[in-house]
């Protein structure tokens, strides 16, 4: 009989994501993995992202006004209509974050490399990640009503409370991104994947970023 190959096991994590916080009175992102950094201005949408490629998100706003996206690691891009949300992720499996907005309209996410997907029901929550571990990020959605995560590659989870904000990261180094939410009362961050964090102040804006191991 043919004998099968051999599997190689999979090696640690490259990287890990972690939780951030943004602080709308000073314009300042606040990292829980170390240091801190000032970007935007009133109203601006707080991000983060790789969009250079190092394998480390930085920061990045969104001006809804001007619907631009300014990048701390350089340059913007005005991209979507007005009312639009802005979200992040790697849609074309490049190794860098593009820009992309959810009209929730229409229901629909449009990404800056090209591309449309509709999907999810009007008042959810709209979110990004690889949760198929292929390399490329797909949108989700949350629902508020029943607490419930849905992915566009299929299936679906529930988690948190009422009142979380939801959240979506690779905080166990599977090489897959698992829901999250923040608490606001307590500031504390609860991972499905297990584990939780307290951090930040009452009033900031919850986030997640990767760093490499």
């Amino acid at each position: 009989m043919t004998t099968p190959p051999a599997t190689t096991p999979p090696g640690p994590p490259t990287s890990l994501d972690h939780p951030v916080v943004y602080r709308e009175s000073t314009f300042t992102f606040y990292f829980s993995y170390g240091g801190s950094q000032q970007l935007g201005y009133t109203d601006d949408i707080p991000l983060m992202g790789d969009f250079d490629g190092n394998g480390r998100d930085d920061p990045a706003v969104y001006q809804p006004g001007s619907r631009t996206f300014f990048f701390s690691s350089g340059g913007y891009l005005t991209y979507g209509n007005l009312n639009d949300a802005p979200v992040v992720g790697d849609f074309n499996g490049d190794g860098k974050d593009e820009p992309a907005v959810y009209r929730p309209g229409s229901r629909t996410f449009f990404f800056s490399s090209g591309g449309y997907l509709t999907y999810g029901n009007l008042n959810d929550t709209p979110l990004v990640g690889d949760f198929n571990g292929d390399g490329k990020d797909e949108p989700a959605v949350y629902r508020p009503s029943n607490r419930t995560f849905y992915f566009s590659s299929g299936g679906s989870l529930i988690y948190g409370n009422v009142g979380d904000t939801p959240l979506v990261g690779d905080f166990n180094g599977d090489g897959r991104d698992e829901p999250a939410v923040y608490h606001p009362s307590n500031r504390t961050f609860y991972f499905s994947s297990g584990g939780s964090l307290t951090y930040g102040n009452n009033g900031d804006v919850p986030l997640v970023a990767t760093v490499p191991v």
